[in-house]
């Protein structure tokens, strides 16, 4: 008698095809398992393209790869980000894909990070962040003073 193959699902819901795809993540990911020496950052999955073609269930498909298929089980982390909904949330992602901002794209990620209460991984960026705000507003408070030799003061103090 012929064993009866369970049916693979995401979500819940029958999942069929994209088999090249599962077989270079996987072989992605496992690039992952043993970074060169002194290398310390995440890697970063990213799928895009044209709305209706399956990206969302397939993300999750890697999700599950990831949490759940040996090598990979209990060795990954994951920071699941639905774009879609962080467009809601934050109106500088409400334009086209050409006009976001680098910047935009690592708040959505910190915010989400900070969400899932993985905040202590952007100490770093946090205090730029705050440099940069306090650097922003001592230009604003020179420029509106009107003497010059500050203006160039502070590009000195700056640099």
């Amino acid at each position: 008698m012929a064993k009866k193959q369970s049916q693979l699902t995401v979500d819940d819901r029958v999942f069929v095809g994209r088999v090249e795809e599962q077989k270079q993540f996987r072989a992605a990911l496992a690039e992952t398992l043993n970074p060169p020496a002194g290398e310390n950052l995440p890697y970063v999955f990213l799928l895009y393209g044209d709305g209706g073609i399956g990206k969302t269930t397939l993300a999750k498909r890697f999700r599950d790869i990831a949490l759940q298929e040996a090598p990979f089980k209990d060795k990954v982390q994951m920071l699941w980000i639905d774009w879609e909904d962080e467009r809601k949330k934050f109106p500088e992602l409400q334009v086209g894909r050409e006009q976001i901002q680098a910047e935009d794209v690592f708040d959505v990620i910190r915010a989400a990070a900070v969400r899932n209460r993985w905040g202590r991984q952007f100490v770093a960026y946090t205090k730029a962040l705050k440099q940069t705000a306090e650097a922003k507003q001592q230009v604003a408070e020179m420029l509106t003073t009107g003497d010059k030799s500050d203006e160039l003061a502070l590009v000195h103090h700056l640099s």
